[in-house]
Order: C-alpha cells, then structure tokens, then sequence
C-alpha cells in the first residue's frame, strides 16, 4: 500500500522539530559554564530575551540547492564555545534526460558545526552532517526509472550520503555559506539570519 504525501512527511518533520526544540532548550548546566557563549548559568530560549550576548547562536537560513533546483530551510545553533549542531529540510526535483518526467527529492539533514575564532565583525566555521533523501516517483514509467538505475546518475538516488560545509557571519544579523556531499556530487548554498 502506498503512503499518502502527508504520511511520507510526518515522520521527518516531526524528528526536524523534536531536534530544534532540543537545540533551542540546551543548556550547559553541570557541564562546566565558563564555555557557555550564552551566559552565566543560562537555560535555552529565555537566554535569547533576556541577555545581551556579543555573539549571536542561532541562525535561521534559506538555501538553494543547485543540481535538482531545490529550495530549503535550515537553522544552526551554537551550544558551546567551538561546538554547535544544524537541521535543515529541502525539496527538489530531477529532471530525467530525454523525457518530460521528473523524480520528486525531498531532503533531511542533521549535523555538527565546529566554530573557528570569532572576531569583531566576522566568524568562520565549518559543518559536517549525515543526510536522507526521500524520492517520489509516482506516475513514471518503469521504462524510465530502470534507465536511471543504470547511468551515471545512480549515486543521486541513494537514500543516505553525509555533507561538508562552510560559512561565516559578517557583522552581527547576516550569515552565509555553501555545502558539498561528495556522495552525490552535489552542492547548495545558503544566507540566513543570525540572532
């Protein structure tokens, strides 16, 4: 029995939202506070209102993915000093050669920021997640999905990959980077909003 779209979707928002609220709740309590970039003895989202921090820790992005014209969102949070986590969603669409038919692609990915110094007006850090890829392909022939099976476009259709990435935030609101899954040979890049 086929899922419906909204089934297929359930499980990987739910887990996307289950992460963000874990990343936003996070606290430092009991793990040695003098890391803490949020504060002295701070405790997840109301740290954001009520403290005035120098370094922002969050970051909500919008990305483009190029290979399948994908669009998606993401956020980033700084846990600790050097340290943080990231989540993103994203929709797709491939385009198989010689025919007026597409694969669906939607992607999940969860992974680790690593925070280089910070100056006055701009940080560096890179990324490095594991991925899933979930592809639809309601309404195309057999004929046509056995020849994606069997050219070089194979490697796209694999559900797992892992991806690393760069970014850095200049001045205090703006953030950029791009990231590249060598499984894939793919890449996005994204701008997002630090605060």
């Amino acid at each position: 029995m086929k899922k419906t779209k909204r089934e297929r979707w359930i499980a990987p928002v739910f887990i996307t939202i289950v992460i963000i609220i874990c990343l936003l709740t996070c606290s430092k309590k009991g793990f040695g506070q003098e890391d803490d970039p949020c504060g002295k003895n701070s405790f997840g989202i109301g740290n954001i209102i009520s403290i005035k921090m120098d370094i922002p820790n969050n970051v909500f992005y919008g990305a483009f993915f190029v290979q399948d014209n994908g669009k998606g969102l993401g956020y980033i949070r700084r846990i600790y000093t050097k340290l943080g986590g990231y989540t993103s969603l994203s929709k797709g669409k491939y385009w198989i050669n010689g025919t007026d038919y597409f694969v669906k692609h939607h992607k999940s990915a969860l992974g680790i920021v690593y925070y280089m110094p910070s100056y006055d007006i701009m940080e560096g850090y890179f990324t490095l997640g594991g991925s899933y890829h979930y592809f639809g392909s309601e309404g195309i022939p057999s004929w046509v999905y056995d020849t994606i099976e069997t050219n070089t476009a194979q490697n796209r259709l694999k559900h797992w990959s892992f991806e690393l990435g760069c970014g850095m935030r200049v001045g205090r609101f703006i953030t950029s980077g791009f990231g590249f899954d060598f499984l894939r040979d793919e890449s996005y890049i994204y701008l997002g909003i630090s605060f």
